[in-house]
């Protein structure tokens, strides 16, 4: 079992509370893919044991975004875990971030800022 998702960056805070699938089986049945529709419903991700994370959006770009915020926050929340524990945002940061940040002109920084490194 490993540590559960924290909030640990501003960005992380748009997939607070976001599911896990705790299977590490493949989504290659409509049963299981059923059971990632319905761990979905209105989250923005959700993650699959042992095979990264499904992530929802309204188009590409915040698709996009959410799915590198994810990775981001992630990897700071590893890195903080080899030293300690990591500062993990209270509910008011988390409150605070979601309604700053879940913006599509933000979501369009980070497609740029990305597509601008490839």
């Amino acid at each position: 079992m490993g540590a559960a998702y924290a909030v640990v960056s501003p960005q992380g805070a748009l997939l607070d509370g976001i599911p896990v699938i705790d299977s590490p089986l493949s989504v290659a049945t409509k049963s299981m893919g059923e059971r990632v529709a319905a761990a979905l419903g209105s989250h923005p991700a959700v993650l699959l044991k042992s095979h990264g994370a499904v992530i929802a959006g309204s188009d590409l770009v915040e698709c996009f975004a959410l799915a590198a915020y994810l990775e981001e926050n992630a990897y700071r929340q590893y890195m903080a875990m080899q030293i300690g524990t990591p500062y993990v945002f209270s509910d008011a940061e988390r409150q605070a971030c979601r309604e700053r940040l879940a913006t599509p002109g933000l979501f369009k920084k980070t497609w740029d800022h990305y597509h601008w490194k490839v």
